[in-house]
């Protein structure tokens, strides 16, 4: 049996209102209909059966999209002419493609630090910022270090 080969992305997410109540099944349903749209029936069968949104977080505005290799180029293009989802005008940024989610986990997670440390910046006292570290924390499991 041969292992399926896959390629993920991650991406990063702009919209003109907050993705509060963006899912998961309703990014990969808008996925679905930009790439049916572009490329008819034929792409839409194509992706059908890999396509999956791993990873979405309405804080930061990221997620991760895995697909099959042999589409990957095809979910790319469908992914930069969609303008819309779940109803609210969008703009998805390519981070980074990699063939391991773990790959595209470290870069996610140098990403959300740069986030982080930007947020940080701008918060005005110290009591958002501890709340902001907390919830980071929480986020991606870490021990508190202290600094």
């Amino acid at each position: 049996m041969v292992k399926g080969k896959n390629r993920y992305f991650l991406m990063e997410i702009h919209c003109e209102n907050s993705l509060k109540n963006l899912t998961q099944q309703s990014m990969r349903k808008d996925i679905l209909n930009s790439i049916e749209e572009n490329f008819g029936i034929f792409g839409y069968a194509c992706v059908i059966t890999s396509l999956n949104v791993k990873y979405l977080n309405a804080h930061t505005n990221t997620a991760i999209i895995r697909v099959n290799h042999k589409y990957f180029q095809m979910l790319q293009q469908a992914l930069t002419l969609l303008r819309t989802m779940d109803g609210k005008v969008c703009m998805l940024r390519t981070l980074h493609i990699a063939g391991t989610i773990k790959s595209c986990q470290k870069k996610l997670m140098e990403y959300d630090k740069k986030y982080l440390l930007f947020t940080y910046e701008r918060l005005p006292n110290d009591y958002e910022k501890k709340k902001l570290v907390k919830k980071f924390i929480e986020q991606y499991k870490l021990k508190e270090k202290r600094m």
